[in-house]
């Protein structure tokens, strides 16, 4: 089937919890094996997700060239290739302009544009040399409109948009296959612990009328990831409520 991910090898950043962690055990389900990268020890890695059977969990720092490095390397040395990358690493970087210090600016940027630009950069190399692969990297809602109080978040995830459209360009060629995809809230520890009393109000923006879940999110990143999607490239997918085509302000 065309969505099944069998003997596949998938690299999903940031995979401990949240978005990056529903993609990871819905491509293990599927079939695939996963290299779980996040910040902190891989036993602790492993534990998060729940990972059994051959995976392969690895400490990683999105920022760090030389770590990223060894993070394409330790997979190939491991499988001896590299089928698919969903680059989801984040933090939260918010404020208006006038109140973000130039170290949460440049953090914000490195984790989220920067990582996915280092992430990927390597990860093309073997999927150029076996003419396929596929890549899904994470943006948001606000990388494609604006909106008060998160200019390093919204900068860093529009970026993302025009690195996938890059990257789509220059590797099409090879075979590999680049998409984006856009969520609008969801329920995640992240979103939890940073939105407060704003939560609930950014919901009903949502014609849906709530919050998407991580799996939701992560059937979309494992559409554009799979077969399914083979001549699907240089697209952005909002999962998203309803929010970026409708403009709501409110539910019924």
């Amino acid at each position: 089937m065309k969505d099944r991910f069998d003997g596949r090898i998938i690299l999903v950043t940031g995979a401990s919890s949240g978005i990056g962690k529903a993609a990871a055990q819905m491509v293990a389900a599927k079939g695939g094996r996963i290299v779980a990268a996040d910040l902190g020890p891989a036993t602790a890695i492993a534990d998060a997700i729940g990972l059994n059977g051959d995976h392969l969990p690895l400490t990683l720092d999105v920022t760090d060239e030389e770590q990223v490095q060894s993070a394409i390397a330790a997979t190939l040395s491991r499988y001896g290739r590299l089928d698919g990358v969903v680059a989801s690493a984040g933090i939260i970087c918010n404020g208006p302009a006038h109140e973000v210090s130039r170290a949460a600016w440049d953090r914000g940027l490195a984790v989220h544009l920067t990582g996915s630009f280092l992430v990927c950069k390597y990860a093309v190399e073997p999927m150029m040399t076996a003419r396929s692969g596929s890549i899904v990297a994470l943006s948001s809602v606000y990388g494609m409109t604006g909106c008060a109080g998160n200019t390093p978040y919204n900068v860093a995830k529009g970026g993302i948009l025009q690195l996938m459209r890059s990257l789509a360009a220059d590797y099409a060629s090879y075979g590999i296959r680049v998409n984006a995809i856009s969520p609008g809230l969801v329920s995640t520890p992240m979103t939890a612990g940073s939105m407060g009393a704003s939560h609930d109000a950014f919901a009903r923006m949502h014609p849906l009328g709530r919050p998407g879940t991580p799996e939701e999110v992560a059937a979309g990143i494992t559409f554009l990831l799979s077969d399914a999607a083979s001549f699907i490239t240089g697209v952005n997918l909002p999962v998203d409520g309803g929010f970026s085509g409708t403009k709501s302000i409110s539910s019924p």
